[in-house]
């Protein structure tokens, strides 16, 4: 949440640091919110991939979005 009634942002959490906050939203825009804007945190239970992007894409494409996915940890 933010505060001064602005919108929420819903994104993953790039990196927090006392001053900001960075989002990265689900279209892959990173967005800097000062840390004094913030309200609140919170994690959401599901994951912003769409649901059913996996029956979209072709064996070869899944297994490389997999490989990335993985990779990132």
């Amino acid at each position: 949440k933010r505060k001064n009634g602005q919108s929420s942002l819903l994104g993953l959490i790039e990196s927090q640091t006392a001053t900001a906050v960075v989002v990265i939203n689900p279209a892959g825009q990173r967005r800097e919110v000062p840390r004094e804007d913030v309200v609140s945190l919170i994690e959401i239970p599901t994951s912003l991939m769409p649901p059913g992007l996996e029956q979209t894409l072709p064996p070869e494409e899944l297994r490389d979005l997999v490989a990335w996915l993985l990779s990132l940890k």
